[in-house]
């Protein structure tokens, strides 16, 4: 399994960036906290909303059942995005630095 740094030094080299700045050990172990918090935050939104889809489903709320697996699918979209914005800033401030 490979780590957020070398999956985003992944995503960088697919951007045109061959030289990805390098990270301080405090700029590694932030992003792997991003990662875990994120999948955390997944893992706990995934739970809470399955188990009011599987109440919804067995009222036979299918409309609202489907509602709410699509409001989840949102919210992981918007929960990957923040991510990697947040991912992003860190590697923004790695490559300011490289510059100076």
């Amino acid at each position: 399994m490979k780590s957020a740094y070398e999956r985003a030094l992944e995503r960088l080299k697919e951007q045109g960036f061959e030289d990805a700045p390098p990270l301080t050990p405090a700029e590694k172990k932030k992003l792997r906290e991003l990662e875990s918090a994120h999948e955390a935050k997944i893992a706990e939104r995934e739970i809470v909303v399955k188990q009011k889809i599987a109440q919804h489903a067995a009222a036979g709320e299918l409309d609202k059942a489907q509602e709410l697996q699509q409001k989840l699918i949102e919210e992981k979209q918007s929960l990957r995005q923040k991510l990697e914005r947040d991912k992003q800033a860190i590697f923004d401030r790695a490559a300011k630095r490289k510059k100076k």
